[in-house]
Formats: structure tokens, C-alpha cells, sequence
């Protein structure tokens, strides 16, 4: 059983490792919690809720653009896309971005990993 605080806590944290991220932390807490009947905010790992805000803009902002410094644009995704036969290591590379980021970008913008797929448009 989880103790009140402990569900607060855990909902109030974004989990950017989504749903592998809540198991791996709810296996360490059964793990250091042995057999208590409840678990605590002790059974917690000590860096748990360091990312605890929610992440409200997921915009790039590391890597080489800077903060503060707007995505690039669906052209210039594409266009350097294209430039590096659709890449997405060196294509994030020479956006600044981390493939993370790109293939982020790539989705919001409805654009696939490939040429001819990239031509449609996604509602």
C-alpha cells in the first residue's frame, strides 16, 4: 500500500520516461521497502522528483540553439532532411537538436522518416 503523500507525489511528477519510468520506480519501492505493509516517502529513490514540474514547453532548447531560440520550421526540418538523405543523426546534428528532439519535431510537423512519406500531410 502506498501511503497518501507518496500518491500526491507521484501525481504531481511529469514522467518524461513515461509508463517504464512509474514501474522501474514502483519496483525499487517495493524492493527498499521489504516487507512494510506501507510504503513512504523514505522508500522513494533520493533524486526522485528532480524533474518534478510539469513540462509545459517541450520546445527545443539544448544542443546548440540556445535558449530561448524557436524550433525550426517544417521547411527547414525537411529541407535538412533532404539535405542528409533523411539522417536523423546528422540531420539533428545539424539542426542542434538531439534525435530525441528532431523525431519530436518530425511528429508535431506530420512528417515521416522518409521522402515520398513526408509529402503528405497529416490532418
Amino acid at each position: 500500500m502506498l501511503a497518501s503523500i507518496v500518491w500526491e507525489r507521484l501525481a504531481r511528477y511529469s514522467w518524461p520516461g513515461n509508463v517504464r519510468e512509474l514501474e522501474n520506480t514502483l519496483e525499487r519501492m517495493i524492493v527498499t521497502g521489504g516487507n512494510e505493509p506501507t510504503l513512504t516517502l523514505e522508500h522513494l529513490a533520493a533524486d526522485f522528483g528532480v524533474e518534478d514540474k510539469p513540462h509545459a514547453d517541450t520546445t527545443p532548447t539544448t544542443s546548440g540553439r540556445g535558449a530561448g531560440v524557436s524550433p525550426p520550421s517544417r521547411v527547414e526540418v525537411l529541407d535538412t532532411l533532404e539535405r542528409h538523405a533523411f539522417n536523423v543523426t546528422r540531420t539533428a546534428a545539424a539542426l542542434g537538436l538531439s534525435r530525441h528532439q528532431l523525431y519530436r519535431l518530425m511528429k508535431r510537423a506530420a512528417i515521416s522518416s522518409g521522402p515520398l512519406e513526408s509529402l503528405i500531410v497529416l490532418p
